[in-house]
């Protein structure tokens, strides 16, 4: 897809979601504005509930007093995200969960996946480049795959070449102990979830600005109903567009949104949901300092740059379109058993990319080499199916048993055209400015990288009063295609690999519980980086096992978690020597996680999150970094912060800090980054004029103006954002 053509889809895109938000805020949808209120949440309908909304709306146009017989209502949701009990059902095992709402992304002004979980023990950025392009997250020490550990409505594995935007989610979920016997081919460390907005049985329409410092200024629009002679059809719309925004000054560039959410519920038995996003970015990218050569076994880290200054220059863009497409059905069938189908295409395309690092750079001059890779046409796309039956039998008293049996087909294609590089001089203390460079060539060989598995799984949950036990298995048939640099010819790596996953949570009283789980799963080694010598090609899956066992506590307005894990997974690494990305051993983690909210008074929180780790590399054929720590992993990060919210005034204020101690900067323990603490505060009002709501949120992260290095990773340094302030404002009409 070219340039052009991208801009003539997402035009197209937005078209129809803003004809589609015309149609949903007529009045057939409206309703009632005595009806309004703010529908942030994730919204959604069974058929019990759309039926009785529209009783009450019949019962209000013949005038009657008299109200349908009363059905449970969800509660309300926090403003805070949380370090939820640790669950436990057929298809997910022993899953801690922490889950951050609407609120609370709309009050951090959160605008990308780190932001949203950025407060949850163990979560670290990897971005190189800054400006939160792309979604490069790491948990628990291990960076999470941009095909398999970031999912779509807890189904869709999305292809997550570009920032996932927040706009249209309702809550990010932070997903530990989650592995192959619900997900397949996935981190052992844990998983992402996305959950959109969908219709409510209230209708919703609000617009929003969101902007900062830096030239921000993108707008957005939500608008929900419900429709049908009982309320059975939902839509909800959501578009944002505008200017990207950067701290780095000649960076920066426009992006946009277009989704939408569909829901049927056409009987009681009966549902189907339907998912849809497209969003793109063209913006400008900043060139990451690669680490320099050893010297006696060791590398010089430089003094950390000038977040603001551009190093490599306009002709950097970075033009990318993701396109998620995903539906669900389910039916019950009677006598417990209900049969569930999944399906959904997950696309990310980058028409021109033109990266660009600098190596071998003088620390005292600043003269180095800007290597820029120019991608062109690069293509990632995602299938996947799955069909599951689930039942549901009680025996009375407190015993009752779920049962989970299903299949699932994935498919994940990669054309990895082979891009030709550019080298010019450049100088990191005083960057060159070069206002083109080479152009990109009319084609380019492509040497696809494919692989597909076909999985078959069964679990089962009993629960024995305040005894909860989960067993499964999956069997997971691995099968890739890759075709050769040199030689063109098709390699085939075919795996076939047993993964049994057990686990149980056990209430000891309503405020403790005691949880433990083992699975094993395979994951994706990892795609190589752009600086080496086999860039962009996918790794085949290894084994990986983890161990878990922890408690939870709750009462008296404390909320406590305490964890411990054990992780044994493949290590992939860049061999100094050959330059070549692959397998090499496997890294052992250790870990402790804590998390604890207390409640001082009806509008104060408390809230505080650490992790303690303990990571080895373990690799007998190479002993530069056997026995070593891996890149980029703390021995300790944490935060702590505190809240503060008052429904009468509607004021709100917040602060808190992020803290991360010193990491290697490669496998080898070569060089060390220094600790760095980051403080980040914000205030929020909330007023209804008119019979609307009328919302702002102001935040400044990083209020110090800390510089410091945010990573090393995959052989480059990330700088961390200075001072960036942010205002939104947000009318719920």
């Amino acid at each position: 897809m070219t340039p052009t053509a991208s801009r003539i889809v997402a035009a197209r895109v937005l078209l129809l979601g803003f004809g589609l938000t015309t149609v949903l805020s007529a009045p057939a949808f409206a309703q009632s504005a005595s009806r309004q209120r703010l529908i942030t949440g994730c919204g959604g309908s069974t058929y019990a509930s759309a039926r009785r909304a529209k009783e009450l709306a019949d019962a209000r146009k013949a005038g009657s007093r008299a109200t349908p017989a009363p059905v449970a209502r969800a509660n309300a949701q926090t403003a805070q995200g949380e370090a939820e009990r640790p669950s436990i059902d057929a298809a997910n095992g022993v899953v801690t969960k922490t889950t951050i709402n609407s609120e609370a992304l709309q009050s951090s002004n959160s605008q990308n996946s780190y932001d949203a979980i950025k407060d949850v023990p163990g979560v670290q950025q990897t971005d190189t480049r800054g400006g939160a392009i792309t979604d490069s997250l790491q948990i628990r020490g291990i960076k999470l795959s941009s095909t398999t550990s970031y999912r779509l409505d807890g189904g869709l594995p999305i292809a997550n070449n570009i920032a996932m935007p927040i706009e249209d989610k309702c809550r990010v979920e932070a997903l530990k102990g989650a592995g192959a016997l619900e997900f397949g081919i996935a981190s052992p460390a844990g998983i992402v979830n996305y959950v959109m907005k969908r219709a409510s049985d209230i209708p919703n329409t609000s617009i929003a600005l969101v902007g900062n410092g830096y030239g921000q200024s993108i707008g957005s629009a939500d608008v929900g109903g419900r429709f049908g002679s009982y309320d059975q059809f939902g839509v909800r719309v959501s578009l944002a567009g505008g200017e990207y925004g950067s701290f780095t000054r000649g960076a920066g560039g426009t992006r946009y949104l277009a989704a939408m959410t569909g829901d049927w519920q056409p009987s009681d038995r009966a549902s189907l949901q339907l998912d849809f996003e497209q969003f793109g970015i063209d913006v400008i990218e900043q060139a990451p300092l690669q680490l320099l050569k050893a010297v006696n076994g060791k590398i010089t880290v430089p003094n950390v740059p000038d977040p603001t200054v551009l190093l490599s220059g306009p002709w950097a863009n970075n033009i990318g379109v993701a396109q998620n497409v995903f539906a669900r059905g389910k039916y019950d069938l009677g006598g417990g058993f209900q049969l569930v189908a999944e399906a959904g295409r997950s696309e990310g395309n980058r028409p021109t990319r033109n990266v660009a690092q600098i190596s071998a750079y003088n620390l005292v001059t600043g003269k180095g080499t800007m290597t820029i890779t120019q991608v062109t046409n690069q293509e990632t796309v995602n299938g996947y199916q799955d069909v599951h039956l689930k039942n549901h039998a009680e025996f009375g008293g407190d015993v009752a048993n779920d049962f989970t049996v299903g299949w699932t087909h994935n498919v994940r294609d990669f054309n990895n055209p082979q891009n030709p590089q550019v080298q010019l001089v450049q100088n990191i203390y005083h960057p060159i400015l070069y206002p083109t460079i080479p152009a990109h060539p009319a084609s380019v060989i492509d040497l696809p990288n494919n692989d597909w598995d076909t999985d078959y799984y069964a679990s089962d949950n009993l629960t024995l009063g305040h005894l909860r036990l989960l067993g499964g298995v999956r069997q997971v048939s691995y099968t890739s295609d890759s075709v050769a640099a040199k030689t063109f010819k098709h390699l085939r790596t075919v795996q076939s690999v047993l993964a049994p996953a057990g686990g149980f949570v056990f209430d000891m009283t309503r405020s403790l519980s005691v949880y433990g789980s083992y699975l094993q799963s395979l994951e994706e080694s990892g795609q190589a980086p752009v600086n080496t010598a086999n860039a962009y090609s996918v790794l085949p899956p290894a084994r990986a096992t983890q161990r878990e066992i922890g408690l939870r506590t709750s009462g008296n307005g404390l909320t406590t978690t305490l964890g411990y894990f054990s992780i044994n997974k493949g290590n992939a690494t860049t061999d100094p020597v050959t330059n070549i990305f692959a397998l090499n051993g496997t890294i052992d983690y250790q870990g402790l996680e804590s998390t604890a909210s207390v409640r001082l008074d009806r509008n104060l929180t408390f809230n505080t999150g650490a992790q303690l780790m303990r990571a080895r590399q373990d690799s007998i054929d190479d002993p530069t970094i056997n026995g070593k720590m891996p890149e980029n992993t703390p021995n300790f990060s944490g935060s702590a912060g505190f809240a503060y919210r008052s429904v009468v005034s509607g004021l709100g204020f917040n602060v808190g800090a992020n803290y991360f101690k010193l990491r290697q900067i490669n496998p080898q323990d070569q060089g060390v980054l220094p600790g760095y603490m980051v403080v980040n505060t914000g205030a929020s009002y909330v007023a209804r004029m008119g019979g609307r709501r009328y919302t702002l949120n102001l935040n400044m992260n990083n209020a110090l103006n800390k510089r410091y290095f945010s990573t090393s990773s995959s052989n480059a340094f990330g700088v961390g954002a200075p001072r960036l302030i942010s205002l939104t404002t947000r009318v719920d009409l």
